[in-house]
């Protein structure tokens, strides 16, 4: 930003279905103070494919994530990220990801996060009103997972894997369910150590 304040500029907001999308060694600072959804984002870089969702999105790494409004990073709609690696997070005004459940996939213990104004990854349900189809592996990081208030993760056929030491935060009336009982075939995995 011409300025070094937070929101000084939008950020980058990316709604291609090109998978070839990559970020190495950038800086995202500054930014933020508007995204597609409003209330929902508003970040220094945002990952949004709705209506197409899936969307493959090849490298997000060695990237900082610096003194943004509302997040620094933010991926909805079923956005699939193959390497999302040594990322650093630092004084983004609310939590420093905001991502949909399925994107819990993508995140791991190698990216750093300090200084930011919720210290935990900000998730939401997603796209998915039928429930995930998809497994999704939750991995242990340096911070909470926060399932956003009256938000319901649903699982329909896909396995909710829950990795030893993941701590899973729940806001108020929120929830993890099976879709229904006639038609679900999921599983929750959360298998812990002694």
């Amino acid at each position: 930003g011409v300025n070094h304040t937070k929101g000084e500029w939008s950020g980058v907001i990316i709604r291609s279905i090109n998978p070839l999308t990559s970020f190495s060694y950038v800086e995202f600072k500054d930014a933020g103070s508007k995204g597609i959804v409003t209330g929902l984002t508003g970040a220094g870089l945002e990952i949004n494919t709705a209506p197409v969702g899936s969307n493959v999105v090849s490298n997000v790494s060695n990237c900082t994530f610096d003194n943004n409004k509302n997040y620094g990073f933010v991926a909805i709609y079923n956005t699939k990220i193959s390497n999302f690696n040594t990322n650093i997070f630092n004084n983004n005004e609310l939590a420093p990801i905001r991502i949909d459940a399925f994107n819990m996939n993508m995140l791991n213990d190698n990216n750093t996060f300090f200084g930011n104004g919720q210290n935990y990854i900000d998730v939401y349900k997603g796209h998915h009103t039928d429930g995930y189809i998809e497994s999704i592996t939750v991995r242990k990081i340096d911070m909470p997972y926060r399932i956003a208030a009256n938000e319901k993760l649903k699982m329909k056929t896909g396995d909710l894997t829950i990795e030893p030491g993941v701590v899973l935060e729940m806001g108020t009336n929120s929830e993890i369910t099976m879709y229904d009982i006639t038609t679900s075939t999921g599983r929750i995995l959360a298998n812990g150590t002694a």
